[in-house]
């Protein structure tokens, strides 16, 4: 399944629609005058004062990048496309889109589904409206959480309301992957990928986000900062559908204070429901005890579902959806197998790593290794970072000469380590990173997620490179 090709087209603001945790979001339309929301990345200097790209921006992107055509879902923002902050020039890049990073989406007039529950909006009085907003929000989660993602942010204001031209009705559209996780190896062809646990330590705050949801859609075990996994996302999936079934959101301001607003809700729904029985089952304080999304789905299927399909098992291979030599996949594809080819069994040997290739890896371990970084995917990240530079950069190899693999290192850092580097005191703290020029990495960063094809997870886990 492949997640298509972007068109990098060129785009002109017209209005600013709103601001988001992340930057603002503005109309633009392209050059055959189709419109989007157009969400703009701009770099935050205020905490840090190192005016490098948002870590929330580069999991949004990174994520919904992979989450197009093929390996979309229909309750789930499909990207358009994705504006580089690396142009200066703004008649190339767009007039007021030009110096910042950008993702072009569908528009949504709508609204989100939290306005249309506190405007008791006529879309979603009637119960078909929403049995069929459930089952698409559902089917979403089930749909992230079988390829071992783990959206972290999910809340009413957060799902809108599109027309599903289709069948000329209602459906939710899931949106802003600022907070995503990956919690297994599922996308890397290894489902028993060991990842680190996501408990976040009350003593020591810091975090990738330094947040994990929304207070009112905080599930107990996040809130209580108790390690927890997919199950938290099922948890404010039910604190949506209870605002739902109830036709009001909650407003609470300490996720304690919503647990108790929940529990009172609940007290007063009907027992012997199908609805109510779900959210029951989701709203369960024990994550053991609470339905999966697959649970509901097919739990459900013969009554409160039984208009709708049990969605298959469909799950994405990262190294298939984006290739980054797409004529050299498809010559791989195509090879006709030899007379026997079929039928043989002996096992094949591993490829000879090449000892330029083996220095690298060595080296990229040994800069993993000073900056602590305990993730096992920072080193698959890093890696194939470089891969990815070394068509721009042919000194990568010479750290004397250049930087590129020290940003590539601290650009995994990022994105996968829980603890977050002090990017205007590394060269001062760190050996190796002497000679390191922020102004450069700057630069890196961006190119960096060009060349990633805007995807900044790694195609592949190459084997033995976690072993040390």
């Amino acid at each position: 399944m492949s997640s298509g090709s972007l068109p990098l087209a060129t785009y002109h603001r017209t209005q600013a629609l709103g601001e988001g945790s992340f930057g603002s979001v503005v109309t633009v339309y392209n050059d055959d005058g189709e419109e989007f929301a157009m969400k703009l990345f701009i770099p935050d200097d205020e905490e840090d004062n190192d005016e490098t790209l948002e870590l929330g921006a580069l999991l949004e992107i990174s994520i919904l990048r992979l989450l197009r055509e093929s390996n979309g879902h229909v309750n789930i923002v499909e990207i358009a496309d994705v504006q580089g902050d690396y142009c200066d020039d703004e008649d190339e890049a767009g007039a007021g889109t030009s110096g910042c990073l950008g993702m072009a989406m569908p528009l949504y007039p709508l609204g989100s589904l939290e306005q249309a529950i506190d405007s008791q909006s006529p879309l979603i009085q009637k119960r078909a409206d929403k049995i069929r907003i459930s089952h698409g929000i559902l089917s979403a989660v089930n749909y992230l959480h079988e390829n071992g993602l783990m959206h972290r942010d999910i809340k009413a204001s957060n799902i809108m309301l599109a027309q599903d031209e289709e069948n000329d009705t209602i459906k939710p559209v899931l949106i802003d992957f600022s907070l995503v996780k990956i919690v297994d190896g599922t996308m890397f062809g290894n489902s028993d990928y060991s990842f680190p646990p996501l408990g976040e330590d009350e003593d020591e705050p810091t975090t990738h986000t330094g947040q994990a949801g929304t207070a009112t859609y905080m599930s107990p075990e996040v809130n209580d900062c108790e390690p927890y996994g997919l199950r938290a996302d099922l948890w404010s999936v039910g604190v949506v559908l209870l605002e739902l079934l109830q036709k009001s959101t909650l407003q609470a301001v300490k996720a304690s204070q919503a647990e108790s607003l929940i529990q009172e809700r609940l007290q007063k729904l009907p027992q012997d429901k199908p609805f109510p029985t779900m959210v029951r089952k989701l709203l369960q304080r024990d994550p053991e005890e609470r339905w999966t999304a697959r649970q509901c789905l097919e739990h459900m299927s013969t009554s409160l579902f039984a208009n709708y399909d049990v969605p298959p098992v469909k799950t994405i291979c990262l190294k298939q959806a984006l290739p980054f030599d797409e004529d050299k996949e498809e010559e791989e594809e195509n090879v006709a197998p030899t007379a026997g080819s079929r039928d043989k069994k002996t096992p094949r040997k591993p490829p000879r790593v090449d000892p330029v290739v083996e220095r690298r890896r060595k080296n990229i371990r040994k800069l993993c290794h000073e900056l602590d970084c305990q993730h096992p995917m920072t080193l698959h990240a890093a890696n194939c970072f470089c891969e990815r530079m070394l068509e721009l950069d042919d000194e990568l190899d010479d750290l004397k000469a250049s930087q590129t693999m020290l940003d590539c290192v601290v650009l995994a850092h990022k994105v996968f380590e829980v603890e977050m580097l002090d990017l205007n005191s590394l060269e001062e703290e760190y050996k190796s990173f002497a000679e390191w020029d922020l102004d450069t990495y700057r630069d890196n960063e961006s190119t960096i997620l060009m060349m990633m094809d805007y995807c900044l997870y790694p195609r592949e886990l190459v084997a033995g490179l976690v072993d040390r």
